[in-house]
């Protein structure tokens, strides 16, 4: 069954009512956290709306969802909401076992989604992306075969809506401060010592033409969402690694081997809360020729071995967290063996 009458919907300048509304299943601490985080988006934004609300209802349904745009044009659609008369609700999935009833809610989230989409391009935004997480009992030893189980009803959503799967992502995570780990890196530290003829090279020495062709030239055959080349401009990719809304430090190297620049290496803190203030490897790349040459590995010492040093005198666990495409079994193999573990999947989309 579809809908009848045309879904119209309506921009809402009571951005914060709606986000609100689509995350009210969440606990009200982390609900204000959200429109804390979204309110200093919107003081320190270049658009002129860069939160986004859109609303539905009818007698039937009310619908609603949001997309913020963050530094760097990257809109992403955060939640989204519907709910029936007949009490029947979807908080980013669909929950009504009618298939009748399904396939209208699904018509009208699709429909807020792509407006989203939309409205965000017309704002500025490069690219919009939605992540969804990968329900673990869906996962068929995910990392090896890249398989799932089925797709959900959120998937659903989102695929009718047009905007396209690209890539799985694991997101993995080390703590630096656990014993076995601690002793595993400082064996590793004194062999980088020693053997590693990299050199590590403040981002800012480099000039901002250098800089913007260095990150290009290890975007070609990368094995992480190549399905992103093109998409999105290098020069504002940077800035939103730059501009983070909850970061709280960054550092950026080239990586350079004798004379040559081969590759680029950017951590970010993030400050979660108060007590959990990871550090992210945001990226980590290396032009063609300089792969499968073992500098990987290097480089990634390098960078726990500044984890460590920078928080040396921190009472938080020391963590390192990151994002790699599950299609990229080198840079798996190499994390495990660094002490990664993954911590959860999700599926990227964008539009």
């Amino acid at each position: 069954m579809t809908l009848t009458r045309p879904i119209v919907l309506v921009q809402d300048p009571d951005w914060e009512r709606w986000v609100r509304w689509c995350n009210v299943d969440q606990p009200q601490y982390l609900v204000n956290s959200i429109v804390d985080s979204l309110r200093s988006l919107y003081r320190a934004s270049e658009f002129d709306r860069p939160v986004i609300a859109l609303h539905h209802a009818t007698k039937t349904h009310e619908a609603a969802g949001y997309v913020a745009i963050y530094p760097g044009a990257f809109g992403v659609i955060e939640n989204w909401r519907c709910a029936s008369q007949q009490g029947h609700e979807s908080s980013g999935r669909i929950v009504d076992e009618n298939e009748d009833a399904l396939e209208v809610e699904v018509e009208i989230m699709a429909k807020v989604l792509g407006e989203l989409t939309r409205a965000a391009k017309e704002q500025g935004a490069e690219l919009v992306q939605v992540i969804t997480l990968i329900d673990p009992e869906r996962l068929i030893d995910l990392l090896p075969s890249q398989k799932f189980v089925t797709v959900d009803r959120r998937e659903r959503v989102i695929g009718a809506s047009g905007l396209s799967a690209i890539a799985t992502l694991a997101q993995m995570q080390l703590d630096l401060d656990t014993s076995s780990i601690a002793t595993k890196l400082d064996r590793a530290s004194s062999a980088f010592n020693e053997t590693s003829s990299l050199r590590f090279l403040p981002w800012s020495s480099l000039s901002k033409q250098t800089a913007l062709q260095l990150v290009e030239q290890t975007y070609i055959g990368t094995l992480d969402a190549p399905e992103l080349n093109g998409l999105r401009s290098t020069a504002r990719t940077l800035e939103g690694y730059a501009n983070q809304i909850n970061a709280i430090e960054h550092a950026s190297w080239a990586i350079q081997q004798n004379a040559s620049l081969i590759g680029c290496l950017m951590l970010t803190k993030l400050a979660i809360s108060r007590d959990h203030q990871p550090w992210e490897l945001t990226y980590v790349g290396l032009v063609p020729n300089a792969r499968r040459k073992g500098y990987a590995r290097p480089a990634l010492q390098f960078a726990l071995e500044y984890v460590k040093e920078k928080n040396e005198n921190t009472t938080n666990r020391r963590i390192m967290l990151l994002a790699v495409d599950v299609r990229n079994k080198p840079a798996i193999h190499l994390y495990q063996s660094m002490g990664f573990v993954p911590i959860q999947f999700v599926q990227a989309w964008v539009g």
